[in-house]
């Protein structure tokens, strides 16, 4: 693989799979020379004392530098799976819809309206984004147990519909008397469906001893998965 990108100065991201492993590479002399635009998956720049082999990994962050980035198991609206959003997305999701043939098609990529489902709904906005580059602005809708959220498990409570701020993060306050021992179950659900939903695992509120309670649930759709929803919980009286 020696000089194998070298003077590539508009190459901005390589993708690989996990599977990917640099540990056999015996010959990178001069690798990435000259790749002044390469960015890694977790933000490593290009730096010209390391142009072989050595960053040649998935980007592990400043404990562990790459140029690598780990290919995403899909891109909305990438139908065609080809890490690249154009019109032939929308042909590819077209075919699919008249013949079913799921054959070429990331059935993820093309739930572009992410309602869990596939339909002529994603075309629409598949569209849309490719006319005007953008996404229709999700709803988050916090789901569980009535204790707490007035409905038992109901997608489409509009009560329990989160508020965007303008620091991007989702909130929604809710408040309540409970007995010691309570236990309040939720997970937050995108556009009324589990599709994409989290947690994994429902995730409980354990009311500490009796009183009111105001209960304010935290949700920041870019944060890692385990660190997505905060809970803000203080006692009133």
């Amino acid at each position: 693989m020696t000089r194998m990108f070298t003077d590539c100065e508009h190459l901005k991201t390589i993708y690989v799979s996990d599977e990917w492993s640099n540990a056999s590479l015996q010959y990178s002399g001069r690798m990435f020379a000259g790749c002044n635009s390469l960015v890694g998956g977790q933000g490593t720049t290009y730096d010209e004392g390391h142009v072989d082999g050595v960053y040649a990994h998935i980007d592990g962050g400043p404990s562990n530098p790459g140029y690598l980035t780990k290919r995403p198991a899909f891109t909305r609206g990438d139908v065609n799976d080809d890490l690249d959003i154009t019109i032939v997305d929308v042909s590819y999701l077209i075919d699919y819809l008249l013949s079913s043939n799921v054959s070429g098609i990331n059935m993820s990529g093309a739930d572009c309206d992410l309602d869990g489902d596939v339909s002529v709904s994603d075309v629409s906005v598949l569209i849309d984004y490719l006319l005007n580059g953008n996404w229709p602005e999700p709803v988050y809708t916090v789901v569980g147990t009535a204790n707490l959220f007035e409905s038992e498990w109901d997608l489409n409570d509009e009560r329990n519909n989160m508020t965007k701020g303008a620091d991007g993060i989702y909130r929604i306050n809710k408040a309540g008397w409970f007995p010691e021992g309570t236990e309040i179950y939720f997970k937050i659900v995108t556009n009324h469906s589990y599709a994409y939903s989290w947690p994994a695992e429902s995730r409980l509120i354990y009311i500490y001893e009796t009183g009111a309670f105001s209960i304010d649930i935290i949700f920041d759709p870019n944060a890692p998965d385990n660190q997505k929803i905060n809970i803000d919980m203080n006692k009133i009286f």
